[in-house]
């Protein structure tokens, strides 16, 4: 996946859950001083999603799975119970 690819799923899963995303483009070269943000992908009370390349790792609450079909991951995240935060 490309930049605008990664933003797109991003926000996709983001409505999947009912939540809000802030894409962080990364930055062309990292230093010790510039890359003390946190990265894409994470979904407080649910957990993180990541994207490797065409694989999607979701590691979550509820379980934890490896797609390799953005739409795929969107349905089984999509299709988890919602757990309130603090449970």
């Amino acid at each position: 996946m490309d930049l605008q690819e990664k933003e797109v799923f991003y926000d996709r899963v983001a409505q999947a859950l009912g939540m809000t995303h802030d894409f962080r483009k990364p930055n062309r070269r990292r230093t010790r001083w510039n890359n003390r943000k946190l990265g894409n992908g994470r979904f407080p009370g649910f957990g993180l999603v990541r994207v490797h390349g065409d694989i999607i790792s979701v590691i979550s609450r509820q379980g934890s799975r490896v797609f390799g079909d953005p739409d795929a991951a969107i349905a089984w995240i999509g299709g988890l119970p919602k757990v309130p935060l603090g449970e």
